[in-house]
Parts: C-alpha cells; structure tokens; sequence
C-alpha cells in the first residue's frame, strides 16, 4: 500500500474514533442524566410515601388529627412535602379531592365518616434538567392519596369485651376473633381465625385432661381494640333515606315491631305502640321500605325471622328504657336462594342486626328441638347474643347453632351446659345439652358491610394512590 493509502487508512479510522468517541462521551452522559433522574424520581416518591405513612398514622391515633401549617413545606431528606387532609361528613355519598393536578370524587355510598390524605412532595434535580428549566424551578413531584375510612366491627368474626361464657369443645369459631380482656377456653375450641385478646390466655381442662384450644391461625396477647361504638350514621341514615319506628306522640312509650323477611325481596311488619293494639300486617318491597337499607326502632323489641333478599341493618334503641334495645330471633334467618350457610358465595343478602341491648334466640315452636341458623352480622352493644333460658334448660337435647356472619357484643351467653364425658375412648370434656357455636365468618363484610354498621373511632386504608408527574412545579 502506497503512502496516500496509510493516509487515508489514519484518517478513516481517526473519524471513526471520534464519532465512537463522541457516542461514547454521549450516552455516558446520558447514562448519568437517567440515573440523576431516576434517582430523582426516587427520592420524590420516597419522601412522598414517608409524608403519607406518618399522616396515616397520625389518623389512626386521633381521628380528629390536623395538619395544619405544621405540614405544608416541611423539608426532608433532600426535598419537601405537603399534606392536606379531606374529610367526608356524614351524609355525603362522594368525598371531593381537588389537587393541582387532578380532581379526584371517592365514591362513598355507605355514607361512612371518610378521610383523605393528599400528599405532595419535590425534590430538586442538581446538574443537567433532561425536562428543561433551570436550577431555580426544575424539580421532581410525586403525589400519594390515601382515602381512610372507618374500622367496621363487622371485620371480627367474634368481638366481645368480655367473655362470661368461654369457648369449649364442639364449638367452632370461624374469622377474625378478639376479647378485649382474658380469653379462657374449656378443653379443644377450635378458632379457624386469627385470635386476640388484650389481657392474656387461660385454658382450662377437666380433672387429668389435657385439651387444648385449636388456634389454626394463632394467637396473640397483648392487643387492644376498645369497644368504641359510633351511632351517628345509622341514625342519620334512617332519618334521611330509611325508615324509623317510634312513638311520635312524644310520651316516650316502647315500640315492638316484628319483622318476616321473603325471599322476593318484600318485608313483612306490623308495630305496636306501648301498651296499645298491633297493628295489620303490612307487606312491601324492602327497598321502598328503606331506601338506603336502615331501618331504626327507637325503644325498640324488635322481632325478626324469615329469608332476605337485600340488604338491610336493623338497630333497636333503648334510649333510657332498661327493658327496650333488644333483638329477638324467632325463627331462621336465611339468606335468599341458599340452603347452606357454608357455601354462600354471593348470596345477594346481607343483614345486620343492631341492639343497644341484647340480640336473642327465641325458645318457641319453630325452635325448639331444631338446629338454628342465623345469618347476619350482628352487634349487641351493651348486652350479649345467645339463646334464651328455655332453649338451655327445656329442650334436653344437644343441637347446633349455625351463624353465616359474625358477633360483636359487650359480652355472650353460655350455648350449651358442659359435663366429663366418655368419648372414643377417654374422657374429655364436651357439650350434652344446649348449643354448639358453628360458625362460617362472611367475610364479604370486609368490603361491603351492612348499611351505616357500627364503626369505631380507628380507621384503616381503603385506597392508595401514588402518581409521578414528569415536569416542573411547585407545591
């Protein structure tokens, strides 16, 4: 090869080095503006995730928590965050967040006390801006909603302050179960379900037993979930869109209603008024009964049974009457187009039953010698669930009591009485007459509750939102 030749050989490769070269130094530079703004990126979405979680949790302390000024701008970590808090009043169906982004309506059709956290945090981008701008005004924002709303007491399978009645051998308990005292078991309960209690564990065999309580999911002391109980919405519920039985002379008498559910969604009722006469049957669509499924008795002895297609919570007030508030079962509650409770599916029922006072199985000619099913969450605020006296002691028979729902209750009635018996080959302490507690947890409640259900003071996460948005602003 002649010298003009290496010449042009030297320059060719010198101009592919320097466009390599140059590609190179490029996309290293590149390389360096992703990872500067990724890890932008990073740090915004940290900060705003860290800005929403002490929110949250300041929320769950005290519902009644406030920003304020203490929480707008508040520097961190190498940015900022603001936070803003929206609340839902009772009554409101959509609960409004207005963002510099976006307009953001929660739908909230149970009317529930819901709280949001609108987060908005920055982190300033230092070295090249890919999004244009300058050091002054490019950042990086990050925004997180979180819609709150109230813890329901529905989420316990079994809730009760305290137990004067303790789980025993033959009883099956089914969700999530808690005692806000000491749990005290007699021989092999058996919890399907997480269970707690605030003041420990006691368990509790005959004499050379050696049962103990089958928690298929654990156990824990130790935890504390106060019987915090919120009336508003149900009552607000039923005077705006649902329905409310009481003595409108204003002489504060007691009012009874009685209550036959139909499986083609019609309710059957008739009311008496003190010491007054009862009332004709009258039979209409559940719906145009209650529109928003509440229905209130003030000073109430309400009865119920039969099949429901709907949904529905029933609540009975005492309001100062020591012998009104109460629940009555007379006969079984089902929901509609299933025989058994332990395959609902999507039943298209679901009841809850709500007494100041206590929520009881009848002893009568539908009940008596019969197992007996009941479907429904129910709440007994000041009282307990169980059957009557005529159920424990005239029957003679063991039978089962079988609930597709759950119980919440100041306390609960003894089911069945207990003696040391002679079962496949030793003796083990069980049930001969009364009720067993057979249990399957609905745990469609988790997401839809029945109607303005009881909730507490605490509140849980219903959504989280976390949106990036990709250009410069300000808080």
């Amino acid at each position: 090869m002649g010298g003009k030749g290496a010449i042009f050989l030297v320059l060719g490769f010198s101009t592919i080095f320097l466009v390599f070269g140059h590609r190179f130094n490029s996309l290293s530079t590149e390389t360096l503006d992703n990872i500067t703004n990724y890890y932008a990126h990073t740090q915004a979405y940290n900060i705003s995730v860290t800005a929403a979680n002490i929110a949250a949790s300041k929320l769950y302390f005290d519902s009644n928590w406030e920003p304020g000024s203490t929480y707008r701008n508040v520097y961190f970590n190498g940015g900022e965050y603001s936070v803003t808090k929206y609340t839902a009043t009772v009554g409101d169906t959509v609960l409004q967040i207005v963002t510099p982004e976006t307009v953001y309506n929660i739908s909230n059709p149970g009317r529930d006390r819901l709280q949001a956290i609108y987060v908005r945090a920055k982190y300033h981008i230092n070295g090249k801006y890919p999004f244009g701008g300058s050091p002054e005004n490019e950042i990086i924002d990050n925004e997180t909603v979180i819609v709150l709303a109230p813890s329901s007491f529905a989420y316990y399978g079994n809730y009760y302050q305290t137990m004067s009645a303790f789980p025993a051998t033959g009883d099956v308990f089914s969700g999530p179960f808690h005692v806000n005292g000491r749990l005290i078991t007699y021989g092999s309960p058996t919890f399907t379900g997480r269970v707690t209690s605030k003041d420990g564990l006691t368990t509790r065999q005959t004499s050379g037993g050696t049962e103990l309580p089958d928690f298929q999911d654990g156990y824990e002391g130790g935890v504390d979930v106060p019987p915090d109980f919120d009336t508003t919405g149900m009552r607000l519920g039923a005077l705006t869109n649902g329905k409310i039985f009481k003595d409108t002379t204003g002489a504060g008498r007691r009012t009874r209603v009685n209550f036959e559910f139909l499986p083609n969604g019609n309710v059957k009722y008739r009311q008496k008024i003190g010491s007054g006469s009862w009332s004709s049957y009258t039979t209409e669509p559940l719906a145009n009964l209650a529109p928003n499924g509440t229905i209130f008795v003030e000073r109430g002895i309400v009865k119920v049974k039969g099949t429901l297609n709907g949904k529905v919570t029933v609540v009975s007030s005492s309001k100062g009457d020591n012998n009104a508030g109460k629940i009555i079962q007379t006969d079984d509650l089902r929901y509609a187009y299933r025989k058994d409770p332990i395959h609902y599916g999507n039943a298209p029922g679901i009841l809850g039953l709500v007494a100041e006072k206590d929520i009881t199985l009848q002893y009568n000619h539908n009940t008596k010698h019969q197992d007996i099913y009941t479907d429904a969450v129910m709440y007994a605020q000041k009282g307990k669930v169980g059957p009557d006296n005529g159920l424990m002691n005239n029957d003679g028979r063991l039978r089962d009591w079988k609930i597709f729902g759950s119980i919440a209750a100041k306390d609960v009635k003894a089911t069945a009485y207990y003696s040391r018996q002679w079962i496949d080959g030793r003796y083990i302490f069980a049930p001969y007459k009364g009720y067993r507690f057979v249990q399957d947890y609905d745990n469609r409640v988790n997401l839809s509750p029945p109607p303005f259900y009881p909730t507490s003071d605490k509140f849980h996460v219903a959504t989280w939102l976390e949106k990036r948005i990709y250009k410069p602003g300000q808080i």
